[in-house]
């Protein structure tokens, strides 16, 4: 990330720092604060530097004087994975306390370019990343308490799964024509249709349910699929996006 300090005069430049990071620390105590967009949008706002000093120097002597100043964070590269870190612990007089509070946060981001620092702000094209995994902390001290993770299965393995389902249900609806066919000596047009509608109805249902997207759910050792209206409705510590690229891929 790049952070840049302006100083408000025409004789003083302004100062810029870059620095690698592992995860992007996001404000939510604010009552402005719903989302993660929200967040990410307080991050990059500009915000003043009270009682900063500059010193001026001269031929002889040099002297430190007030002057206006602002401080601002932007990103400077795109990471391949995003960790969102929802900060839900404040402190005051001494003591931690948890910000149990509902924070939205989408499926899929975007990064608009104001977001960035250099050729990527200079593009003026917004950047997408995919939701791949929640980490949720459940509890309310801030020594203690207990995790789960919540994580996106691979687009494949669904893809077979949803095959294997469809395969199957074709298979059994073959089998069900195949023997209601040997049963019956004397087949007419009502007793043929008849289980072959029910084997349709049947296929129907198992494809519109095995397309339902779930994940899986981790919780110590006990593992569960849910759906994803599930993740969406947790109150998310860690959020971890992957980017993809314009066709979708990662």
């Amino acid at each position: 990330m790049r952070s840049i300090l302006v100083k408000h005069t025409a004789s003083t430049p302004d100062t810029a720092t870059s620095q690698p990071f592992f995860s992007l620390p996001l404000e939510v105590a604010s009552s402005h604060v719903r989302t993660v967009q929200d967040a990410l949008n307080h991050f990059i706002s500009s915000e003043e530097v009270e009682g900063y000093k500059h010193t001026q120097h001269t031929h002889t002597t040099s002297h430190r004087h007030e002057i206006r100043a602002s401080h601002q964070t932007f990103l400077e590269s795109l990471p391949r994975v995003l960790v969102l870190h929802l900060k839900r612990f404040s402190f005051a007089s001494g003591r931690g306390s948890k910000i149990a509070k509902d924070v939205s946060f989408p499926l899929d981001l975007s990064l608009p370019a104001r977001y960035f620092s250099g050729h990527l702000a200079a593009s003026k094209q917004a950047h997408s990343y995919s939701l791949q995994s929640v980490i949720v902390h459940h509890g309310h001290q801030l020594h203690g308490g207990h995790y789960t993770c919540f994580v996106r299965p691979p687009a494949s393995t669904s893809a077979s799964s949803s095959s294997s389902a469809t395969s199957t249900t074709t298979a059994t609806s073959k089998s069900k024509d195949n023997n209601a066919k040997k049963k019956t000596s004397t087949p007419t047009p009502t007793k043929t249709s008849t289980p072959q509608k029910k084997a349709s109805s049947s296929s129907s249902s198992s494809s519109s349910s095995s397309s339902q997207p779930h994940w899986i759910q981790l919780d110590d050792a006990k593992i569960s699929h849910v759906p994803v209206t599930t993740v969406l409705a947790q109150q998310a510590y860690l959020l971890l996006y992957v980017r993809v690229d314009g066709d979708g891929s990662p």
